[in-house]
């Protein structure tokens, strides 16, 4: 029987990870700088439809954020932990990921694709806000693990 978390990586992994990898081999680097483009797009707009879900008017933005956050990775299958600096920024350091280095060496998916989720998204749920998302480390660039670095001003 499958959890909820193994069908999502397999989704991610048939839906995402396949095709970026078949279009890695045929364009190798040039690909990432449109799909960074889409990726950015995609994420505001998820995080503005989000916004009237969760509620964010009445919550303190960065536990918003590293709980959405938490709870996307967490269906995937990635994990870490959060460590909050002050009340408007924390730094995640993720230990395990089963997507680290997947993509035939490329750690762009990582750098690029998932900067742009996280800061995209962050400022989909807090229009008019300055959101700084930095992907400092990653696991698949040979790493101990992924940093991520979240402010919400």
């Amino acid at each position: 029987m499958f959890g909820l978390e193994k069908i999502s990586a397999l989704v991610f992994d048939a839906a995402v990870l396949v095709p970026l990898k078949i279009a890695h081999r045929i364009g190798g680097d040039s690909i990432w700088p449109p799909l960074e483009a889409v990726t950015a797009i995609s994420s505001r707009a998820v995080g503005g439809v989000l916004r009237p879900v969760i509620g964010v008017e009445r919550k303190e933005a960065l536990p918003v954020a590293t709980d959405l956050m938490d709870r996307v990775e967490g269906l995937l299958g990635i994990e870490g932990e959060w460590e909050v600096l002050d009340e408007r920024s924390a730094v995640k350091k993720v230990r395990s990921c089963p997507f680290a280095g997947r993509l035939h060496g490329s750690s762009q998916f990582c750098t690029l694709l998932g900067g742009a989720m996280g800061r995209e998204s962050v400022a989909g749920l807090y229009p008019g806000r300055e959101v700084v998302f930095e992907v400092r480390r990653t696991l698949s660039q040979g790493e101990p693990f992924c940093e991520y670095f979240l402010r919400v001003a």
